[in-house]
């Protein structure tokens, strides 16, 4: 989950291969377009979320971690390319296999 945030955060994507399996499914998907499979779309993913901010940051403020799973209340905070700065609140479900996410659930408030 941790370096799942830190693709986001800081865009960081050279690790993808170690921390995303390769039959990875993103139940949550992007807008038109589910659902979201493998490395790639991960990456895609990623991509699209961090191309609508000149600043953002994302935060870990709630972790539970179990044999196969990880839920996570992430605060996304930054600034818009549009100037407008902006606050938010997801929650992330992801099951791991092998030591790198197979499957991802999420939402916003």
């Amino acid at each position: 989950m941790r370096a799942m945030v830190a693709a986001f955060d800081i865009g960081r994507m050279d690790t993808l291969d170690e921390i995303i399996h390769a039959d990875y499914l993103d139940h949550q998907g992007l807008p038109h377009r589910r659902p979201i499979r493998g490395v790639d779309g991960f990456r895609k993913v990623v991509e699209v979320a961090r191309s609508g901010y000149d600043d953002l940051s994302i935060n870990i403020a709630d972790l539970i971690e179990g044999v196969d799973r990880a839920a996570a209340r992430l605060m996304w905070s930054g600034v818009r390319r549009t100037g407008e700065p902006t606050e938010r609140e997801t929650l992330e479900i992801v099951r791991v296999d092998g030591g790198r996410a197979i499957e991802h659930w999420g939402g916003h408030s």
